[in-house]
Protein backbone atom coordinates (compact mmCIF):
# COMPACT_ATOMS: atom_id res chain seq x y z
CA UNK A 1 0.00 0.00 0.00
CA UNK A 2 1.49 3.08 -1.14
CA UNK A 3 1.15 6.83 0.73
CA UNK A 4 -1.66 7.77 -0.57
CA UNK A 5 -3.30 4.63 -0.59
CA UNK A 6 -2.62 4.80 3.39
CA UNK A 7 -4.17 8.36 3.67
CA UNK A 8 -7.34 7.33 1.96
CA UNK A 9 -7.49 4.31 3.66
CA UNK A 10 -6.85 5.76 6.84
CA UNK A 11 -9.10 8.78 6.49
CA UNK A 12 -12.16 6.59 5.51
CA UNK A 13 -11.41 4.15 8.55
CA UNK A 14 -11.66 7.12 11.20
CA UNK A 15 -14.76 9.24 9.01
CA UNK A 16 -16.95 6.19 9.41
CA UNK A 17 -16.22 5.30 13.68
CA UNK A 18 -13.79 1.94 12.26
CA UNK A 19 -11.03 1.54 15.06
CA UNK A 20 -7.31 1.14 13.18
CA UNK A 21 -5.44 0.34 16.62
CA UNK A 22 -6.24 -3.20 16.28
CA UNK A 23 -5.87 -4.02 12.66
CA UNK A 24 -6.12 -7.97 11.26
CA UNK A 25 -2.68 -8.82 10.33
CA UNK A 26 -2.86 -10.85 6.64
CA UNK A 27 -3.48 -14.34 8.62
CA UNK A 28 -6.26 -13.43 10.12
CA UNK A 29 -7.81 -11.90 7.01
CA UNK A 30 -7.15 -14.90 5.12
CA UNK A 31 -8.91 -16.91 7.87
CA UNK A 32 -11.98 -14.40 8.09
CA UNK A 33 -12.40 -14.72 4.34
CA UNK A 34 -12.22 -18.56 4.25
CA UNK A 35 -14.73 -18.11 6.47
CA UNK A 36 -16.88 -16.33 4.43
CA UNK A 37 -16.72 -18.32 1.62
CA UNK A 38 -17.52 -21.04 3.23
CA UNK A 39 -20.98 -20.17 4.32
CA UNK A 40 -21.62 -18.52 1.19
CA UNK A 41 -20.38 -22.00 -0.48
CA UNK A 42 -22.29 -23.99 2.02
CA UNK A 43 -26.50 -25.01 0.68
CA UNK A 44 -27.91 -24.82 4.17
CA UNK A 45 -26.30 -21.63 5.12
CA UNK A 46 -28.21 -18.82 6.90
CA UNK A 47 -28.44 -15.06 6.92
CA UNK A 48 -26.55 -14.84 10.69
CA UNK A 49 -23.57 -17.43 9.11
CA UNK A 50 -23.64 -15.57 6.63
CA UNK A 51 -22.65 -12.28 8.06
CA UNK A 52 -20.92 -13.43 11.23
CA UNK A 53 -17.89 -13.29 9.30
CA UNK A 54 -18.48 -9.93 7.58
CA UNK A 55 -19.12 -8.61 11.23
CA UNK A 56 -15.55 -10.45 12.27
CA UNK A 57 -14.00 -8.11 9.05
CA UNK A 58 -16.43 -4.77 10.34
CA UNK A 59 -14.01 -3.84 12.84
CA UNK A 60 -10.64 -3.27 10.21
CA UNK A 61 -12.18 -3.91 6.82
CA UNK A 62 -10.49 -5.87 4.79
CA UNK A 63 -6.67 -4.97 2.80
CA UNK A 64 -6.67 -2.81 -0.76
CA UNK A 65 -4.53 -5.15 -2.10
CA UNK A 66 -7.45 -8.39 -1.93
CA UNK A 67 -9.16 -8.38 -5.48
CA UNK A 68 -12.79 -10.46 -5.57
CA UNK A 69 -12.92 -13.56 -7.79
CA UNK A 70 -15.16 -14.45 -9.93
CA UNK A 71 -15.62 -17.45 -6.96
CA UNK A 72 -17.07 -15.04 -4.39
CA UNK A 73 -19.03 -13.82 -6.66
CA UNK A 74 -20.53 -16.79 -7.84
CA UNK A 75 -20.98 -18.04 -4.30
CA UNK A 76 -22.87 -14.62 -3.09
CA UNK A 77 -25.18 -14.89 -6.05
CA UNK A 78 -25.74 -18.71 -4.79
CA UNK A 79 -26.32 -17.68 -1.11
CA UNK A 80 -28.61 -15.23 -2.01
CA UNK A 81 -30.63 -16.98 -4.19
CA UNK A 82 -31.59 -19.63 -1.95
CA UNK A 83 -32.85 -17.51 0.69
CA UNK A 84 -36.27 -16.30 1.32
CA UNK A 85 -36.11 -12.40 1.09
CA UNK A 86 -39.07 -12.54 3.73
CA UNK A 87 -36.65 -14.13 6.20
CA UNK A 88 -33.85 -11.87 5.44
CA UNK A 89 -35.58 -9.01 5.91
CA UNK A 90 -37.29 -10.07 9.23
CA UNK A 91 -33.45 -10.76 10.06
CA UNK A 92 -32.16 -7.50 9.02
CA UNK A 93 -34.59 -5.41 11.33
CA UNK A 94 -34.47 -7.69 14.08
CA UNK A 95 -30.23 -8.24 13.82
CA UNK A 96 -28.96 -4.53 12.92
CA UNK A 97 -28.23 -6.11 9.70
CA UNK A 98 -28.34 -2.42 7.66
CA UNK A 99 -26.08 -0.88 10.58
CA UNK A 100 -22.98 -3.61 9.53
CA UNK A 101 -24.00 -3.36 5.85
CA UNK A 102 -24.20 0.35 5.94
CA UNK A 103 -20.70 1.18 7.74
CA UNK A 104 -19.18 -1.22 4.93
CA UNK A 105 -21.04 0.48 2.34
CA UNK A 106 -19.95 4.04 3.33
CA UNK A 107 -16.30 2.91 3.88
CA UNK A 108 -16.24 1.31 0.66
CA UNK A 109 -17.87 4.79 -1.12
CA UNK A 110 -15.22 7.11 0.44
CA UNK A 111 -12.41 4.70 -0.83
CA UNK A 112 -13.83 4.32 -4.21
CA UNK A 113 -14.30 8.15 -4.58
CA UNK A 114 -11.15 9.43 -3.35
CA UNK A 115 -9.19 6.83 -5.81
CA UNK A 116 -11.17 7.00 -8.78
CA UNK A 117 -9.64 9.71 -10.49
CA UNK A 118 -5.78 7.78 -9.97
CA UNK A 119 -7.20 3.96 -10.12
CA UNK A 120 -10.34 3.11 -11.50
CA UNK A 121 -9.68 -0.21 -10.65
CA UNK A 122 -9.55 0.58 -7.06
CA UNK A 123 -13.21 1.35 -7.66
CA UNK A 124 -14.15 -2.06 -6.93
CA UNK A 125 -14.87 -3.67 -3.84
CA UNK A 126 -12.02 -5.30 -1.75
CA UNK A 127 -13.43 -9.12 -1.00
CA UNK A 128 -16.20 -9.83 -3.95
CA UNK A 129 -18.76 -8.24 -1.44
CA UNK A 130 -20.17 -6.05 -4.23
CA UNK A 131 -23.06 -8.89 -5.35
CA UNK A 132 -23.53 -9.40 -1.95
CA UNK A 133 -24.43 -5.63 -1.62
CA UNK A 134 -25.69 -5.40 -4.75
CA UNK A 135 -28.25 -8.06 -4.75
CA UNK A 136 -29.55 -7.83 -0.82
CA UNK A 137 -30.97 -3.98 -1.29
CA UNK A 138 -32.25 -5.19 -4.48
CA UNK A 139 -34.40 -7.86 -2.98
CA UNK A 140 -35.15 -5.85 0.31
CA UNK A 141 -36.31 -3.14 -1.63
CA UNK A 142 -38.58 -5.46 -3.55
CA UNK A 143 -39.88 -6.47 -0.55
CA UNK A 144 -40.96 -3.25 0.80
CA UNK A 145 -42.31 -2.83 -2.93
CA UNK A 146 -44.71 -5.05 -2.02
CA UNK A 147 -45.11 -4.58 1.62
CA UNK A 148 -47.90 -2.46 3.43
CA UNK A 149 -47.31 1.04 4.15
CA UNK A 150 -47.13 0.88 8.05
CA UNK A 151 -44.12 -1.88 7.58
CA UNK A 152 -42.73 0.48 4.99
CA UNK A 153 -42.46 2.81 7.84
CA UNK A 154 -41.51 0.48 10.41
CA UNK A 155 -38.50 -0.39 7.95
CA UNK A 156 -37.74 3.13 8.01
CA UNK A 157 -38.39 4.23 11.22
CA UNK A 158 -37.06 1.24 13.38
CA UNK A 159 -34.09 -0.42 11.18
CA UNK A 160 -32.75 3.18 9.92
CA UNK A 161 -33.75 2.38 6.30
CA UNK A 162 -34.55 6.15 5.72
CA UNK A 163 -31.05 6.87 6.62
CA UNK A 164 -29.93 4.21 4.76
CA UNK A 165 -31.53 4.35 1.47
CA UNK A 166 -31.33 8.29 1.20
CA UNK A 167 -27.31 8.03 1.52
CA UNK A 168 -27.39 5.20 -1.43
CA UNK A 169 -29.72 7.75 -2.94
CA UNK A 170 -26.83 10.28 -2.78
CA UNK A 171 -24.13 8.14 -3.26
CA UNK A 172 -25.60 7.29 -7.00
CA UNK A 173 -25.33 11.04 -7.79
CA UNK A 174 -22.17 11.62 -6.75
CA UNK A 175 -20.53 8.38 -8.59
CA UNK A 176 -18.52 9.92 -11.92
CA UNK A 177 -20.04 9.28 -14.83
CA UNK A 178 -17.21 8.04 -16.76
CA UNK A 179 -17.47 4.52 -18.23
CA UNK A 180 -13.97 4.16 -17.23
CA UNK A 181 -14.62 4.05 -13.45
CA UNK A 182 -16.50 0.43 -12.19
CA UNK A 183 -19.30 1.07 -10.58
CA UNK A 184 -18.66 0.71 -6.96
CA UNK A 185 -22.76 -0.22 -5.81
CA UNK A 186 -23.67 -1.55 -9.34
CA UNK A 187 -27.49 -0.96 -9.23
CA UNK A 188 -29.50 -3.24 -11.28
CA UNK A 189 -32.36 -2.21 -13.61
CA UNK A 190 -35.52 -1.88 -10.91
CA UNK A 191 -33.01 -0.70 -8.15
CA UNK A 192 -33.42 2.56 -8.76
CA UNK A 193 -37.18 2.48 -8.78
CA UNK A 194 -37.39 0.48 -6.00
CA UNK A 195 -34.95 3.08 -4.42
CA UNK A 196 -37.41 6.32 -5.10
CA UNK A 197 -40.81 4.22 -4.57
CA UNK A 198 -39.80 3.50 -0.96
CA UNK A 199 -38.76 7.03 -0.25
CA UNK A 200 -42.36 7.95 -1.86
CA UNK A 201 -44.29 5.57 0.11
CA UNK A 202 -42.55 6.09 3.06
CA UNK A 203 -43.45 9.72 2.73
CA UNK A 204 -47.03 9.38 2.20
CA UNK A 205 -47.71 6.80 4.44
CA UNK A 206 -46.20 8.37 7.31
CA UNK A 207 -47.30 10.80 9.33
CA UNK A 208 -45.63 13.31 11.92
CA UNK A 209 -46.00 12.16 15.59
CA UNK A 210 -45.78 15.76 17.02
CA UNK A 211 -48.01 17.73 14.66
CA UNK A 212 -50.51 14.43 13.32
CA UNK A 213 -49.81 16.38 9.79
CA UNK A 214 -48.54 13.84 6.78
CA UNK A 215 -44.92 13.97 7.15
CA UNK A 216 -44.29 14.11 3.51
CA UNK A 217 -44.69 18.10 4.39
CA UNK A 218 -41.72 17.49 6.59
CA UNK A 219 -39.97 14.55 3.88
CA UNK A 220 -37.13 17.29 2.71
CA UNK A 221 -35.50 18.39 6.55
CA UNK A 222 -36.16 15.10 7.50
CA UNK A 223 -34.00 13.79 4.87
CA UNK A 224 -31.44 16.30 5.55
CA UNK A 225 -31.12 15.03 9.47
CA UNK A 226 -30.85 11.46 8.48
CA UNK A 227 -28.49 12.00 5.68
CA UNK A 228 -26.38 14.74 7.13
CA UNK A 229 -26.42 17.12 3.86
CA UNK A 230 -27.04 20.53 3.70
CA UNK A 231 -29.67 21.94 1.17
CA UNK A 232 -26.98 22.39 -1.95
CA UNK A 233 -26.33 18.52 -1.63
CA UNK A 234 -29.73 17.23 -1.92
CA UNK A 235 -30.93 19.37 -4.69
CA UNK A 236 -27.41 18.42 -5.77
CA UNK A 237 -28.21 14.54 -5.99
CA UNK A 238 -31.96 15.38 -6.98
CA UNK A 239 -30.61 17.03 -10.00
CA UNK A 240 -28.02 14.56 -11.06
CA UNK A 241 -30.72 11.86 -11.07
CA UNK A 242 -32.81 13.69 -13.07
CA UNK A 243 -29.67 14.49 -15.39
CA UNK A 244 -28.65 10.57 -15.35
CA UNK A 245 -32.01 8.85 -16.22
CA UNK A 246 -32.50 11.70 -19.11
CA UNK A 247 -28.99 10.72 -21.04
CA UNK A 248 -30.18 7.75 -21.89
CA UNK A 249 -33.94 8.29 -22.12
CA UNK A 250 -34.86 6.51 -25.87
CA UNK A 251 -35.25 3.32 -23.18
CA UNK A 252 -38.08 2.12 -21.93
CA UNK A 253 -36.43 1.30 -18.61
CA UNK A 254 -34.45 4.54 -18.25
CA UNK A 255 -37.65 6.65 -18.45
CA UNK A 256 -39.39 3.72 -15.74
CA UNK A 257 -36.38 5.22 -13.47
CA UNK A 258 -36.84 8.79 -14.68
CA UNK A 259 -40.07 8.80 -13.54
CA UNK A 260 -39.78 7.16 -10.03
CA UNK A 261 -36.86 9.94 -9.79
CA UNK A 262 -39.69 13.06 -10.24
CA UNK A 263 -41.95 12.85 -7.33
CA UNK A 264 -38.56 12.41 -5.30
CA UNK A 265 -37.42 15.98 -6.39
CA UNK A 266 -40.93 17.00 -5.90
CA UNK A 267 -41.08 15.93 -2.06
CA UNK A 268 -37.70 17.30 -1.07
CA UNK A 269 -38.22 21.07 -3.23
CA UNK A 270 -41.49 21.36 -0.49
CA UNK A 271 -38.63 22.34 1.97
CA UNK A 272 -38.02 25.79 0.78
CA UNK A 273 -34.19 26.04 1.50
CA UNK A 274 -33.87 22.49 -0.97
CA UNK A 275 -36.66 24.47 -3.08
CA UNK A 276 -33.98 27.51 -3.13
CA UNK A 277 -31.24 25.91 -4.00
CA UNK A 278 -32.87 23.40 -6.58
CA UNK A 279 -33.72 26.85 -8.29
CA UNK A 280 -30.22 28.06 -8.08
CA UNK A 281 -28.97 25.30 -9.53
CA UNK A 282 -31.43 25.55 -12.17
CA UNK A 283 -33.95 22.75 -11.84
CA UNK A 284 -36.93 24.38 -13.94
CA UNK A 285 -34.46 24.07 -17.03
CA UNK A 286 -33.10 20.65 -16.09
CA UNK A 287 -36.42 19.33 -15.17
CA UNK A 288 -38.21 20.70 -18.72
CA UNK A 289 -35.46 19.05 -20.78
CA UNK A 290 -36.20 16.31 -19.60
CA UNK A 291 -39.57 16.18 -20.06
CA UNK A 292 -39.50 17.06 -23.50
CA UNK A 293 -37.02 14.36 -24.16
CA UNK A 294 -39.12 12.00 -22.60
CA UNK A 295 -42.13 12.91 -24.45
CA UNK A 296 -39.87 13.43 -27.94
CA UNK A 297 -40.03 9.49 -29.17
CA UNK A 298 -43.56 9.07 -30.68
CA UNK A 299 -44.40 5.79 -29.06
CA UNK A 300 -43.50 7.08 -25.63
CA UNK A 301 -46.59 9.87 -25.69
CA UNK A 302 -49.39 7.90 -25.25
CA UNK A 303 -48.00 5.40 -22.72
CA UNK A 304 -48.73 5.29 -18.69
CA UNK A 305 -44.69 6.35 -17.72
CA UNK A 306 -45.39 9.64 -19.54
CA UNK A 307 -48.02 10.51 -18.17
CA UNK A 308 -46.76 10.63 -14.75
CA UNK A 309 -43.89 12.28 -16.13
CA UNK A 310 -45.91 15.46 -17.17
CA UNK A 311 -48.17 14.97 -13.86
CA UNK A 312 -44.82 15.27 -12.02
CA UNK A 313 -43.26 17.81 -14.22
CA UNK A 314 -46.04 20.38 -14.23
CA UNK A 315 -47.15 20.17 -10.17
CA UNK A 316 -43.02 20.95 -9.89
CA UNK A 317 -43.18 23.69 -12.47
CA UNK A 318 -45.95 25.19 -10.30
CA UNK A 319 -44.08 24.49 -6.80
CA UNK A 320 -41.07 26.70 -8.70
CA UNK A 321 -43.66 29.32 -9.35
CA UNK A 322 -45.02 30.11 -6.07
CA UNK A 323 -41.20 29.87 -4.79
CA UNK A 324 -38.86 31.86 -6.83
CA UNK A 325 -39.52 35.04 -8.39
CA UNK A 326 -41.63 33.53 -11.38
CA UNK A 327 -40.58 35.73 -14.16
CA UNK A 328 -37.22 34.08 -14.37
CA UNK A 329 -39.10 30.77 -14.13
CA UNK A 330 -41.04 31.26 -16.30
CA UNK A 331 -38.32 32.13 -18.74
CA UNK A 332 -36.15 29.27 -17.94
CA UNK A 333 -39.21 26.95 -18.69
CA UNK A 334 -39.67 28.89 -22.44
CA UNK A 335 -36.30 28.59 -23.00
CA UNK A 336 -35.85 25.12 -22.27
CA UNK A 337 -38.78 24.20 -24.71
CA UNK A 338 -41.98 23.99 -22.12
CA UNK A 339 -44.72 25.03 -24.75
CA UNK A 340 -42.80 22.45 -27.13
CA UNK A 341 -43.85 19.75 -24.84
CA UNK A 342 -46.90 20.37 -23.53
CA UNK A 343 -47.68 20.50 -27.60
CA UNK A 344 -45.62 16.89 -28.03
CA UNK A 345 -47.30 15.46 -24.96
CA UNK A 346 -50.53 16.79 -25.70
CA UNK A 347 -53.43 14.45 -24.80
CA UNK A 348 -57.13 15.65 -23.76
CA UNK A 349 -56.54 13.71 -20.40
CA UNK A 350 -53.83 16.23 -19.35
CA UNK A 351 -55.37 18.37 -17.21
CA UNK A 352 -51.91 19.84 -15.56
CA UNK A 353 -51.36 21.48 -18.98
CA UNK A 354 -54.45 22.97 -18.76
CA UNK A 355 -54.28 24.85 -15.47
CA UNK A 356 -50.84 26.08 -16.81
CA UNK A 357 -52.42 27.39 -20.07
CA UNK A 358 -55.56 28.73 -18.67
CA UNK A 359 -54.11 29.90 -15.01
CA UNK A 360 -50.64 30.50 -15.00
CA UNK A 361 -48.64 31.19 -17.94
CA UNK A 362 -51.04 34.21 -19.34
CA UNK A 363 -50.88 36.05 -16.38
CA UNK A 364 -46.40 36.25 -16.92
CA UNK A 365 -47.48 37.57 -20.71
CA UNK A 366 -47.62 41.19 -19.04
CA UNK A 367 -43.83 41.26 -19.01
CA UNK A 368 -41.62 42.21 -21.56
CA UNK A 369 -39.07 39.57 -20.98
CA UNK A 370 -41.37 36.67 -20.81
CA UNK A 371 -43.74 38.01 -24.12
CA UNK A 372 -39.89 37.83 -26.19
CA UNK A 373 -39.08 34.35 -24.40
CA UNK A 374 -42.59 32.91 -25.31
CA UNK A 375 -42.51 34.69 -29.17
CA UNK A 376 -39.55 32.33 -29.06
CA UNK A 377 -41.29 29.30 -28.12
CA UNK A 378 -44.02 30.36 -30.43
CA UNK A 379 -41.93 31.16 -33.75
CA UNK A 380 -40.42 27.25 -32.95
CA UNK A 381 -43.61 25.39 -32.85
CA UNK A 382 -44.66 27.05 -36.00
CA UNK A 383 -41.60 25.89 -37.78
CA UNK A 384 -41.88 22.21 -36.58
CA UNK A 385 -45.80 22.19 -37.53
CA UNK A 386 -46.45 21.01 -34.38
CA UNK A 387 -49.71 22.35 -33.85
CA UNK A 388 -51.26 20.37 -36.70
CA UNK A 389 -50.61 17.30 -34.71
CA UNK A 390 -52.92 18.63 -31.92
CA UNK A 391 -56.65 17.01 -31.49
CA UNK A 392 -58.84 20.17 -32.74
CA UNK A 393 -61.39 19.94 -29.81
CA UNK A 394 -61.88 19.85 -25.71
CA UNK A 395 -60.99 22.45 -23.10
CA UNK A 396 -57.39 22.27 -23.59
CA UNK A 397 -57.42 22.99 -27.24
CA UNK A 398 -59.03 25.95 -26.39
CA UNK A 399 -57.22 27.06 -23.68
CA UNK A 400 -54.04 26.81 -26.18
CA UNK A 401 -55.87 28.69 -28.39
CA UNK A 402 -56.84 31.50 -25.75
CA UNK A 403 -53.61 31.80 -25.00
CA UNK A 404 -51.65 31.73 -28.35
CA UNK A 405 -54.40 34.91 -28.94
CA UNK A 406 -53.14 36.37 -25.92
CA UNK A 407 -49.58 36.11 -26.82
CA UNK A 408 -49.74 37.74 -30.69
CA UNK A 409 -51.39 40.47 -28.83
CA UNK A 410 -48.60 41.23 -26.13
CA UNK A 411 -46.49 40.56 -29.06
CA UNK A 412 -47.66 43.02 -31.55
CA UNK A 413 -48.13 45.47 -28.54
CA UNK A 414 -44.01 44.91 -27.79
CA UNK A 415 -42.79 45.62 -31.80
CA UNK A 416 -39.59 45.43 -32.72
CA UNK A 417 -38.81 45.26 -29.04
CA UNK A 418 -39.70 41.96 -28.73
CA UNK A 419 -36.57 41.35 -30.33
CA UNK A 420 -33.68 40.05 -27.57
CA UNK A 421 -30.93 42.80 -27.82
CA UNK A 422 -27.29 41.61 -26.69
CA UNK A 423 -26.72 43.44 -22.98
CA UNK A 424 -23.13 44.98 -24.23
CA UNK A 425 -24.10 48.43 -25.08
CA UNK A 426 -21.04 48.26 -26.58
CA UNK A 427 -22.55 46.06 -29.35
CA UNK A 428 -26.23 45.97 -29.55
CA UNK A 429 -26.74 42.96 -31.67
CA UNK A 430 -30.55 42.35 -32.28
CA UNK A 431 -31.68 38.69 -31.76
CA UNK A 432 -34.05 38.12 -35.41
CA UNK A 433 -33.22 34.49 -35.09
CA UNK A 434 -33.71 31.57 -33.11
CA UNK A 435 -30.56 31.21 -31.84
CA UNK A 436 -28.11 34.04 -31.85
CA UNK A 437 -28.60 34.98 -28.36
CA UNK A 438 -28.52 33.24 -24.98
CA UNK A 439 -29.69 34.30 -21.42
CA UNK A 440 -27.88 34.86 -18.29
CA UNK A 441 -28.29 31.78 -16.26
CA UNK A 442 -27.94 33.30 -13.12
CA UNK A 443 -30.55 36.16 -13.13
CA UNK A 444 -32.51 35.60 -16.59
CA UNK A 445 -32.12 39.15 -16.85
CA UNK A 446 -29.87 39.76 -20.06
CA UNK A 447 -28.80 38.37 -22.86
CA UNK A 448 -25.67 38.31 -24.94
CA UNK A 449 -24.73 37.09 -28.65
CA UNK A 450 -20.88 36.04 -27.34
CA UNK A 451 -18.99 35.03 -24.06
CA UNK A 452 -17.19 38.06 -25.35
CA UNK A 453 -20.17 40.41 -24.83
CA UNK A 454 -21.13 38.99 -21.02
CA UNK A 455 -17.38 39.06 -19.66
CA UNK A 456 -17.24 42.46 -21.06
CA UNK A 457 -20.38 43.72 -19.77
CA UNK A 458 -19.98 41.65 -16.45
CA UNK A 459 -17.20 43.44 -16.08
CA UNK A 460 -17.67 47.53 -17.17
CA UNK A 461 -21.40 47.26 -17.66
CA UNK A 462 -22.47 46.82 -14.24
CA UNK A 463 -24.03 43.45 -15.20
CA UNK A 464 -22.19 42.14 -11.98
CA UNK A 465 -24.00 43.83 -9.26
CA UNK A 466 -27.68 43.22 -10.65
CA UNK A 467 -27.13 39.80 -11.40
CA UNK A 468 -25.37 39.30 -7.44
CA UNK A 469 -28.59 41.45 -6.40
CA UNK A 470 -31.02 39.07 -7.77
CA UNK A 471 -29.35 35.79 -6.67
CA UNK A 472 -29.27 36.94 -3.17
CA UNK A 473 -32.70 38.32 -3.44
CA UNK A 474 -33.68 34.45 -4.53
CA UNK A 475 -31.80 33.16 -1.65
CA UNK A 476 -32.65 35.12 1.04
CA UNK A 477 -36.56 34.81 -0.34
CA UNK A 478 -36.98 38.73 -0.76
CA UNK A 479 -38.53 40.52 -3.94
CA UNK A 480 -36.66 40.50 -6.44
CA UNK A 481 -36.67 43.81 -8.81
CA UNK A 482 -38.78 44.08 -11.95
CA UNK A 483 -36.61 45.82 -14.40
CA UNK A 484 -37.32 48.81 -15.93
CA UNK A 485 -37.79 47.56 -19.17
CA UNK A 486 -40.51 45.67 -18.16
CA UNK A 487 -42.29 47.82 -16.17
CA UNK A 488 -42.48 49.86 -19.09
CA UNK A 489 -44.04 47.46 -21.12
CA UNK A 490 -46.53 46.82 -18.78
CA UNK A 491 -47.25 50.48 -18.05
CA UNK A 492 -47.16 51.55 -21.33
CA UNK A 493 -48.50 49.11 -23.19
CA UNK A 494 -50.35 46.18 -21.43
CA UNK A 495 -52.16 48.73 -19.14
CA UNK A 496 -53.12 51.15 -21.22
CA UNK A 497 -54.27 48.99 -24.03
CA UNK A 498 -56.06 47.32 -21.38
CA UNK A 499 -57.61 50.57 -19.93
CA UNK A 500 -58.74 51.95 -23.27
CA UNK A 501 -60.34 48.55 -24.73
CA UNK A 502 -62.10 48.61 -20.87
CA UNK A 503 -63.22 51.80 -20.69
CA UNK A 504 -66.70 51.68 -20.29
CA UNK A 505 -66.09 49.15 -16.96
CA UNK A 506 -63.51 51.95 -15.82
CA UNK A 507 -65.74 55.17 -16.17
CA UNK A 508 -68.85 53.06 -14.75
CA UNK A 509 -66.89 52.31 -11.45
CA UNK A 510 -64.82 55.90 -11.60
CA UNK A 511 -67.91 57.84 -12.12
CA UNK A 512 -68.34 59.30 -8.50
CA UNK A 513 -68.31 61.96 -6.64
CA UNK A 514 -64.98 61.17 -5.24
CA UNK A 515 -62.25 58.81 -7.00
CA UNK A 516 -61.83 55.04 -6.68
CA UNK A 517 -59.03 52.84 -7.01
CA UNK A 518 -59.35 51.29 -9.70
CA UNK A 519 -57.51 47.62 -9.45
CA UNK A 520 -56.48 45.74 -12.79
CA UNK A 521 -56.23 42.63 -11.17
CA UNK A 522 -53.30 40.26 -13.85
CA UNK A 523 -52.86 37.33 -10.98
CA UNK A 524 -56.08 36.08 -12.56
CA UNK A 525 -56.71 35.24 -15.94
CA UNK A 526 -58.84 36.70 -17.94
CA UNK A 527 -57.77 40.46 -16.51
CA UNK A 528 -60.11 41.26 -13.76
CA UNK A 529 -61.38 45.18 -13.08
CA UNK A 530 -63.01 45.90 -9.71
CA UNK A 531 -62.98 48.80 -7.28
CA UNK A 532 -60.89 48.54 -4.18
CA UNK A 533 -61.25 51.37 -1.83
CA UNK A 534 -62.21 55.11 -1.60
CA UNK A 535 -59.15 57.02 -1.82
CA UNK A 536 -59.08 61.31 -0.80
CA UNK A 537 -57.40 62.19 -4.27
CA UNK A 538 -57.84 65.11 -6.61
CA UNK A 539 -61.36 63.91 -7.98
CA UNK A 540 -59.86 64.61 -11.28
CA UNK A 541 -57.91 61.55 -11.29
CA UNK A 542 -58.57 58.14 -10.57
CA UNK A 543 -55.54 55.83 -9.11
CA UNK A 544 -55.55 52.59 -11.14
CA UNK A 545 -53.80 49.90 -8.68
CA UNK A 546 -52.01 46.89 -11.30
CA UNK A 547 -51.62 44.07 -9.38
CA UNK A 548 -49.33 41.82 -11.50
CA UNK A 549 -47.76 38.16 -10.87
CA UNK A 550 -44.16 37.97 -9.33
CA UNK A 551 -43.88 34.02 -7.87
CA UNK A 552 -45.50 33.25 -4.36
CA UNK A 553 -46.53 37.04 -3.60
CA UNK A 554 -48.55 39.70 -6.11
CA UNK A 555 -46.78 43.12 -7.09
CA UNK A 556 -48.51 46.23 -6.64
CA UNK A 557 -48.29 49.44 -9.13
CA UNK A 558 -49.87 52.63 -8.99
CA UNK A 559 -51.03 54.63 -11.89
CA UNK A 560 -52.73 57.75 -11.86
CA UNK A 561 -54.92 58.53 -15.45
CA UNK A 562 -57.12 61.40 -15.65
CA UNK A 563 -61.28 60.18 -14.76
CA UNK A 564 -63.14 59.86 -18.30
CA UNK A 565 -65.41 62.47 -16.85
CA UNK A 566 -63.38 65.60 -16.48
CA UNK A 567 -61.62 64.86 -19.83
CA UNK A 568 -64.93 65.17 -21.43
CA UNK A 569 -65.96 68.16 -19.70
CA UNK A 570 -62.20 69.69 -20.60
CA UNK A 571 -62.91 69.44 -23.97
CA UNK A 572 -66.42 70.75 -24.07
CA UNK A 573 -64.41 74.12 -22.55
Amino acid sequence: MNGEESRLYNDALHKYGFPKTHPLTPSQFRTTLKLLRSALASPCQTVSSIWGPIVALQCTTAPLFHVPTDFDNFASSRALIQNEWSAIFDECVENQYFENIWRWMQFLHLLGLGRSKSSPASHRLTWGASTLVQKTLANLIFVCYRLPGHSICHWFSEAGGLGMLGQIWCFEAERPLSAAIPVLLPFEEEISSYLHFALISWSRDSYDANSGSPFQRNFGEQFMKVTKKTPQEVAFAGLAHVNRETAAIAERRTRKRFVYSLPVLQLLSRHEPIQHQLLAQHSIHIVTRALVRVLRPRRAIHDEMSEEAVTSVCSSFVDSLKSGDGISCVIRALEAGFLQGILVGFRPAHWEYYSLLSRYLPCYLVYLSVVRAAAKALKKIRKSRLEQRMERAGPIFEAWETFKQVLEERIELAGAKVHLKCGNTQCNRIDYTDHCLRYCLGCMGAAYCSAECQIYHWQHGGHREYCKDVQTRQKEQRKVKISTENLEYLQNCVVERDRIRRTFDVYNISYRTRSLTVEFDYTEFPLQIRAAEDVATNPAYTLVQVKVPCGKVARLLHIKYPMPRDLSDSMLN
